[in-house]
């Protein structure tokens, strides 16, 4: 873990995080219930969330090996104030996930469109990190959603293992067969 909170030490040091204490249903209002965002809670407080202010950060230009003109993320607009440690401590997802690709050297990443924000997010925080630029160090493919023949989400997490995928006759698991057409592997 002393990677990840040495990582979590470094986006402290850089001036764009707040601490929050916040509840998520407090968050769905749109607006800081304790004058988070002023500087008025302490980070070493019990029990608050560390922050990106995402106000003033510039939308971010994802490259894609599908899309190839790219993608372009509002992360204010799509995913405002991100959490980077959790109240309990604990490094957040997209903090954990920049340091898994590093620790790992990962160097090609597949996801769906609907994960298009945490990848902006990752591109932010590679930098802030000290990990330099995402994109150079790993390709990203950001698929088009799968979806069933009801238009819901064709994923485990939504309970969607089974029936058609819209618009084909392609059942989940010839999944890679679709993927392969998408990529225009032969």
């Amino acid at each position: 873990m002393k990677d990840y909170f040495a990582a979590l030490d470094k986006l402290r040091s850089n001036g764009h995080l707040f601490a929050c204490p916040c509840s998520r249903k407090e968050l769905a209002t749109g607006k800081h219930k304790y004058s988070c965002l002023q500087g008025k809670v302490s980070f070493d407080a019990e029990n608050v969330a560390w922050r990106v202010n995402t106000r003033d950060l510039e939308p971010i230009t994802i490259p894609d090996l599908i899309q190839r003109e790219g993608f372009t993320v509002d992360l204010h607009q799509a995913m405002p104030d991100f959490a980077v440690r959790r109240k309990d401590g604990r490094p957040a997802y997209q903090p954990a996930c920049v340091v898994d690709d590093v620790l790992f050297s990962i160097n090609t990443v597949g996801r769906g469109q609907d994960l298009l924000p945490s990848t902006a997010a990752q591109a932010v925080l590679s930098k802030w990190m000290g990990f330099g630029d995402l994109f150079e160090r790993i390709s990203f493919v950001h698929h088009p959603l799968v979806t069933g023949t009801d238009g819901a989400k064709l994923s485990k997490s939504a309970g969607k293992t089974e029936g058609p995928i819209i618009g084909t006759s392609v059942q989940p698991a010839d999944f890679s067969d679709l993927l392969t057409g998408w990529l225009a592997i032969p």
